[in-house]
């Protein structure tokens, strides 16, 4: 049998997000700079937050890397 590494990547999100992520993010995923604002810093729930907290973090987000 032949041994298998799986390497496990994780992302978390950054204390400090870059100038002009609001904007950006709103644009991207067609909603206001509110409801981005309101999703990430006030912990809204729903779908539209959970979508917009998944595109911050696969876009902004640091990989830490696993080995098990």
């Amino acid at each position: 049998m032949t041994k298998v590494v799986i390497k496990k990547i994780k992302k978390v999100m950054p204390a400090l997000l870059p100038s002009g992520w609001v904007q950006e993010t709103a644009k991207a995923m067609g909603c206001s700079r509110s409801t981005v604002w309101d999703a990430m810093r006030n912990n809204r729930k729903g779908p539209v937050s959970d979508k917009i907290r998944a595109y911050v973090l696969e876009k902004y987000g640091t990989e830490i890397k696993d080995i098990k």
